[in-house]
């Protein structure tokens, strides 16, 4: 594969009337090819219609706000993806031409969704779609291989206690530079991409039908009352809310 990236999730959806998000900030991209429908994006102070035919990505750690028009509800094609957090971007749109590649891409992957036996098939096409797609929306890059290091250090200890002193010394740097350092690359402190590392772990286990406990334990809780307190600050809504309304959400 041309990234690291996991597709979490995937699938071709009209929308129910339910559908629709409020400031939503999540560590995997959200990406739909809109089909049909008449939906809104509101990112700060601008309200942006989700246009037929275009590609759209949402930001990773920005909150932004979807609804849509529940008499011509959302057709679209979406995909949750985690790509390593080296690369980033804020929000892109990329309208797809007819009778192109990536248009083909994009249509082998709608006809294949909703068959698991071609899964894999998916995540190949949609592989190739991403290659194509970082050349005409470049995704940017860190080149600090220090910085890497320490992500993929709190990626793979995410259920453990992690400090910034921790990560400064996995870093080899001084504290409160590598604290103004973290910040300046990836637009948010140590601690927060720590806070939500774990709750995006935890929320993905809800999504795919945990429990609450066991989701306390994959987000680095060992105390089920005190992870819901911290994920209802977090995100606004409880861990059983969470995980009723969002189970499959596009």
């Amino acid at each position: 594969m041309n990234y690291e990236f996991n597709l979490l999730l995937n699938d071709y959806t009209i929308c129910p009337d339910t559908w629709g998000m409020t400031d939503e900030s999540a560590l995997f991209y959200r990406m739909y090819y809109i089909c049909g429908g008449e939906a809104y994006l509101r990112k700060g102070e601008r309200n942006i219609r989700l246009k037929k035919g275009y590609f759209y990505i949402f930001p990773l750690m920005n909150p932004y706000t979807l609804w849509q028009n529940k008499d011509n509800p959302l057709e679209v094609l979406w995909f949750h993806v985690e790509i390593k957090m080296d690369f980033y971007t804020d929000f892109g749109v990329v309208k797809i031409e007819k009778e192109t590649v990536m248009y083909s891409l994009l249509k082998s992957i709608r006809y294949l969704t909703g068959q698991p036996e071609y899964q894999n098939e998916i995540v190949r096409l949609f592989d190739i779609f991403l290659t194509m797609l970082n050349e005409v929306l470049p995704l940017r890059k860190t080149n600090s291989r220090r910085m890497k290091s320490v992500i993929e250090y709190i990626d793979t200890h995410i259920g453990e206690e992690l400090t910034v002193s921790q990560l400064a010394d996995q870093a080899g740097m001084e504290r409160s530079y590598f604290s103004r350092k973290f910040k300046s690359i990836f637009k948010m402190s140590p601690n927060r991409y720590i806070l939500a590392k774990k709750m995006s772990e935890a929320s993905k286990a809800l999504a795919n039908g945990a429990t609450v406990y066991q989701a306390s334990i994959v987000g680095g809780y060992m105390d089920e009352k005190a992870f819901a307190r911290a994920f209802k600050k977090y995100m606004e809504t409880t861990p059983s809310n969470y995980r009723k309304s969002h189970i499959q959400q596009p």
